[in-house]
């Protein structure tokens, strides 16, 4: 016999005399999220282990708080935790295209930094002053002195062998010599030389021949003792320039004496101020030249900066990095191009991080939708896992989409947790398709979408709703609206014994009960609010359904509720539209026939058949043993 359904089995009615508050402003909010011990576990296991492969996919429902929860999780535990180390860029004076990566104690890159801008700027002042110095002034002149007391006893060796050899001989600037025979003290000119005849001109020709030597000889005396002076200059310049600057630089040194990347760097610096002095000596605005002008003789001290790429200043704890937007520059960092004569060039100041450098030592956490979206960024962020390093690397050069000059900046080690957050057909998806997924996400945090609705859960579900309250600034709610938001909770999951742990569908709850509230002028949030909010959500929701039922009322849609007939019955069909749902009485027809024979589907007995031929074979069926039956 069957027992009709009563209505009051259907609806869990909640017991306000459980509740000892007055309002939910005296219960004491939660510090995580209720019924989900199983995803605060793996969460916990995830980023505590530290072995490769050990990264996090949070999955569940949109809006049942899977952002929050781990985001409020990690930034409890980044508290106890380590504050990473600060990086920065600085040039490779070898080799410009690739910058060096030097990594510094937190907060330390900021001063190293200054330290360097500071040496640059007192080497501005200090070499010039030293090389418009008495010292350095007669020193280049004991030099200069030197070398031209050599010259002049080269030319007056010429000018004697030029006597010696009846020539007459002349210096012009730049060393030049010319000379002309000479015949009895007499400068002979072109013509008379050309009429002199027989052993007389072949013997002015000889003494010609051995003194273009002597003076080719000489010539080349000279040219040495140019390259002579040039290098001792040189040298000199390079002294004047050491003393100015060592003592700046080993003051650093003895700084920084732990890292040797930064002595390697100073020391490159060095070598570098040394070769290219002339740039911290040149004066464009003493070279009479156009002001609009002078910014391009002006020299630019960019290489002797420091980037400073990754600072920590002021941190506390491990850093927790949340990218909305995961593209695959904003993961891995990009290297910017600016516009020179029409040109674009960059530096190693044009370095800039991703979101991978700002969570290197704590956690990165990702919407694994955008994520996939995204293109290359996943294949990117794998590769990083991968290698356990980020190496900035744009598209653009990747698939040598333009010619244009770029950086091989120095890769930056890593060691960072990431999780990533999404739906679940996400994850058993990647599970399924990606074998790198299942090697790189090892840990899955599942959110669960409903939990008992046990005495005890009542309660925390009450502690939840206050602080929900709390945290958006509404009003706090009496309890038997706390009662009524359970009830609803519990038709959410259509489970009496169960209620729904979807966060975001409460909160909106919660917020339009809270319009309502303040519009009535309540103090706080009664049930009446709650049932004005729900109420007003169907009205917005149920134009579909007011047509279907009209339709039924104007007997379009032909419903019979009383008498008996054959192959023939009511439903109620369940129906779930934007994210409004409502029941809808529904005939049910069927074909009916006389005898007991029966059509064979070959196909389908040796199971060789798929649903759509088997559909088709059963209403055929149908139709022939209501026609042709007896």
């Amino acid at each position: 016999m069957r027992t009709p359904l009563d209505i009051s089995t259907l609806y869990h009615k909640c017991d306000t005399s459980s509740f000892t508050f007055a309002t939910t402003q005296e219960l004491e909010p939660l510090e995580q999220p209720i019924g989900q011990k199983s995803a605060l576990d793996a969460i916990d296991f995830g980023t505590n282990i530290q072995q490769d492969g050990y990264n996090l996919f949070a999955m569940g429902p949109s809006g049942s708080g899977k952002h929050s929860a781990v985001m409020a999780f990690l930034d409890k535990k980044s508290e106890g935790e380590a504050v990473p180390n600060d990086w920065c860029y600085v040039n490779n004076f070898k080799d410009p295209l690739k910058p060096i990566a030097i990594e510094l104690a937190p907060g330390k890159a900021a001063p190293f930094k200054h330290d360097i801008d500071d040496l640059i700027e007192l080497l501005k002042s200090i070499l010039p002053a030293a090389f418009e110095s008495d010292s350095y002034r007669n020193e280049r002149e004991t030099i200069s002195q030197k070398y031209i007391q050599e010259q002049t006893d080269v030319f007056h060796h010429l000018q004697e062998e030029a006597s010696r050899h009846d020539v007459a001989m002349n210096t012009s600037s730049g060393s030049r010599v010319t000379f002309v025979p000479v015949v009895n003290g007499k400068i002979l000119s072109a013509e008379e030389f050309t009429a002199i005849k027989g052993k007389e001109k072949e013997e002015i020709t000889r003494k010609m021949g051995e003194f273009e030597l002597i003076v080719k000889e000489g010539l080349h005396k000279v040219s040495e003792l140019n390259k002579a002076q040039h290098k001792e200059f040189k040298a000199l310049d390079r002294k004047i320039t050491k003393e100015a600057v060592e003592s700046l630089i080993d003051e650093l040194r003895r700084k920084y004496a732990d890292s040797d990347k930064i002595i390697n760097y100073l020391n490159a610096l060095q070598d570098d101020v040394i070769h290219k002095v002339q740039e911290f000596l040149v004066k464009p605005e003493e070279m009479n030249m156009p002001p609009f002008m002078q910014e391009y003789y002006t020299p630019n001290f960019a290489a002797y900066k420091v980037n400073l790429f990754i600072a920590h200043n002021g941190r506390k704890a491990a850093p927790v990095i949340y990218e909305d937007n995961p593209i695959q520059q904003n993961l891995i960092g990009r290297i910017e191009h600016f516009s020179q004569m029409g040109t674009l060039v960059t530096d190693f100041n044009m370095i800039k991080p991703g979101a991978l450098h700002r969570a290197n030592g704590g956690y990165m956490v990702l919407d694994a939708g955008k994520l996939l979206m995204q293109p290359f960024a996943y294949e990117e962020l794998k590769r990083v896992l991968r290698s356990r390093e980020i190496r900035i690397e744009s598209l653009a050069q990747q698939y040598s989409l333009i010619s244009t000059t770029t950086l091989e900046p120095e890769p930056i080690p890593i060691n960072v947790k990431v999780v990533l957050i999404g739906e679940r057909i996400l994850y058993y998806l990647l599970h399924h398709y990606d074998p790198d997924f299942q090697e790189l996400f090892k840990v899955s945090v599942d959110f669960e979408d409903e939990m008992p609705r046990s005495d005890e859960n009542i309660q925390l579900y009450a502690r939840m709703i206050g602080t929900i309250a709390k945290e958006h600034s509404l009003l706090p709610l009496t309890p038997e609206a706390v009662a009524r938001v359970i009830e609803q909770s519990s038709r959410d999951v259509a489970h009496s014994a169960k209620f729904s742990t979807h966060l975001r569908t409460l909160a909106d709850l919660l917020k339009e009960a809270d319009y309502w509230s303040k519009k009535e002028e309540h103090a706080a949030i009664e049930k009446s609010d709650i049932e004005k909010a729900l109420y007003s959500q169907t009205e917005r929701l149920n134009r579909i359904q007011k047509k279907l039922y009209e339709q039924i009322d104007e007997g379009t849609i032909m419903i019979n509720l009383s008498g008996s007939a054959v192959g023939q019955i009511n439903a109620l069909v369940f129906i779930s539209v934007g994210g409004h749902q409502f029941g809808l009485p529904s005939r049910i027809t069927a074909r009916t026939r006389i005898g007991k024979g029966e059509i064979i589907d070959i196909e389908r007995k040796a199971q060789l058949s798929g649903p759509i031929h088997s559909k088709g074979v059963m209403i055929l069926s149908a139709y022939l043993g209501s026609k042709y039956a007896s």
